[in-house]
């Protein structure tokens, strides 16, 4: 993935996850729903792992801050306003 002209390498499972919120831009994916997304690629992931990969991402994403928490639901990837 490439940002600004520069290469962002993501994880095999960092890559699902943005792929999985990018497919349906706004839609909010519990926990469970990413889960059973990603358990594929990683049998081990538990819940909070969930959140440690979003982490990561973010991190990877920054400045952009388009990974938003919607609390006690899940995640979802921020749509925005299109210019006029």
């Amino acid at each position: 993935m490439r940002r600004a002209g520069e290469l962002i390498e993501l994880t095999g499972t960092e890559f699902e996850l943005l792929a999985l919120l990018a497919a349906e831009p706004g839609k909010v994916f519990s926990r469970d729903d990413i889960l059973n997304h990603l358990r594929g690629h990683e049998a081990d992931l538990y819940t909070r792992a969930v959140d440690i990969v979003v982490s990561s991402l973010r991190k990877k994403l920054e400045p952009l801050d388009c990974v938003k928490t919607l609390r006690n639901a899940g995640y979802a990837l921020a749509v925005g306003k299109a210019a006029p």
